[in-house]
Formats: C-alpha cells, structure tokens, sequence
C-alpha cells in the first residue's frame, strides 16, 4: 500500500507500506485483516518485519534470513519469494519507525 503523493522507484514487497519516496514504514494490517489472514499469521509477519527487515540487509543476506522462516508461514514464504525472483531494482528501504495509521 502506497501513501498519498508516494515516489516509486524501487521493488515494493507485498504485505508492507510505503510513505514519501521509496521509505516502508510497516505492515499493512489492515489489508491483512480484511484479506482473511489469521492472527498467527500476521504476528509471523510482524516478527519478521521487525527483526529481520528492519536491519535493511543486503539482498542475499534477507533472502537467507527469510529463509529460515518460511517453513512456519505461507506469507512469509511468499515475501521470501517476491525477494528473491525480483532483483532487476533495488529493494525499498525500512525507514524509522513512525506513527503511521
């Protein structure tokens, strides 16, 4: 989900939002919610977010890490493929945490 007036120039993954120019500021949960994802399921992706995107790792370092989740959750498994087959632009950077609604 893209903010009003948002610049795009890089590779969005899905789940994730995205303010100002290329800056993900988190989840979608809403969208999630809506979409009929279990609570399990977000709080993986939550965990993930948190401690693993949030370190802006190099491409093949995230790929790794995403990795070691992706048996635990069909998303996160998703996310982990989005990342690792899109690799013709860079990746939007996390930016700092906001209070974003």
């Amino acid at each position: 989900m893209f903010s009003g007036a948002s610049v795009v120039t890089t590779d969005i993954p899905p789940f994730l939002m995205l303010i100002d120019r290329n800056e993900i500021v988190g989840l979608n949960l809403v969208g999630l919610r809506r979409n009929g994802f279990s609570p399990e399921e977000i709080n993986k992706l939550r965990f993930v977010f948190s401690k693993i995107m949030r370190q802006n790792l190099p491409r093949k370092e995230l790929v790794a890490a995403l990795a070691e989740h992706t048996e635990e959750s069909s998303a996160v498994r998703e996310l982990h493929d989005f990342i690792l087959k899109c690799d013709k632009k860079p990746l939007a950077p996390v930016g700092r945490k906001r209070n974003v609604r």
